[in-house]
């Protein structure tokens, strides 16, 4: 599939293959006003439950740091996949996901431009 514009690159991946601490600067702004919102949507709640009685709050209270815990796991996952892939695609590459058996398998595949040969010797040889 031919796209429009092949072969030049856009600003955002100019920024993503040249200064890795811009990159990582710019791909963390979404995230930070994504979660921003999340907490503030959570401390509204806590505040409104705190009209319930003190043993709703409790309960809000303790459950808080778990859900967080579980949200930024769930975050790094999905967001760290996303940008693999997308990193392979501007590498002409693929990121795939298998699952079977309760098991997942990611399987990145990057195309060689040129293959790296080593030089190896014999295990056991003798040095002479």
């Amino acid at each position: 599939m031919a796209e429009a514009g092949a072969g030049k690159q856009t600003q955002g991946v100019k920024t993503l293959l040249g200064d890795p601490k811009k990159a990582i600067i710019k791909l963390s702004i979404p995230m930070v006003v994504a979660m921003s919102a999340h907490t503030i949507y959570n401390v509204t709640d806590a505040i409104w439950v705190a009209g319930l009685g003190p043993e709703s709050l409790a309960a809000v209270g303790f459950i808080f740091p778990f859900f967080f815990m579980a949200m930024a796991v769930a975050s790094g996952v999905g967001i760290g996949l996303y940008v693999s892939r997308l990193l392979a695609q501007l590498m002409n590459g693929e990121l795939d996901c298998v699952s079977a058996d309760g098991r997942t398998e990611f399987r990145l595949t990057l195309p060689v431009a040129d293959p790296i040969r080593l030089e190896t010797s014999p295990i056991g040889a003798a040095a002479s």
